[in-house]
């Protein structure tokens, strides 16, 4: 469940990101588009339970009646969003607090690092999935083990690649701010 609902966010924040690398004018707002829809995600759900309890508490300090009380969850669904934006503006200024105290070259080292990581990341996701397809009666622990294994290699081969790709191509294409 907690999968399905963090997917989309993890998604756009990976589409928002290789936008934003793309287009030389974003490129120095591709870490807080990384961070922004991840954060957003997670803080709407503390909103939404902050909501939902302190309609509950409210509930219970009025003494309301079954059909009022009823109502009052859906209190926490005006909390969603709310939580979800203060936390993502939250996120995203800590992001640049960070990034303003580096220098450039920090900076895109800092860059290269996080685009290794999230190639890394879904080069060694897509890997084990196709394994898994290709073995589909790997359920014992050893070839599972193998397979998540090789998984792991390919994407740290990958991670790397970019890594050092990313560093000789920006170079070449963009000037360091």
């Amino acid at each position: 469940m907690q999968l399905i609902f963090a997917l989309p966010f993890v998604g756009f924040a990976l589409i928002a990101f290789v936008v934003c690398l793309i287009v030389p004018r974003w490129r120095s707002y591709s870490i807080r588009a990384l961070v922004a829809p991840v954060a957003f995600g997670g803080c709407s759900l503390v909103g939404l339970l902050i909501g939902v309890l302190a309609a509950d508490f409210a509930a219970s300090l009025l003494h309301a009646r079954e059909s009022v009380r009823n109502a009052l969850p859906y209190f926490g669904l005006l909390l969603f969003p709310a939580g979800g934006a203060g936390g993502a503006y939250l996120a995203v200024i800590v992001v640049h607090f960070i990034e303003v105290r580096l220098s450039p070259r920090a900076r895109e080292r800092l860059l290269r690092g996080v685009t290794g990581l999230v190639v890394l990341a879904f080069v060694s996701l897509m890997s084990l999935v196709a394994g898994a397809n290709l073995l589909p009666h790997a359920q014992d622990t050893g070839p599972f083990l193998l397979i998540a294994a090789a998984s792991g290699l390919i994407g740290l081969m990958a991670g790397c690649a970019s890594y050092w790709l990313s560093g000789k191509i920006w170079r070449e294409t963009f000037s360091v701010e």
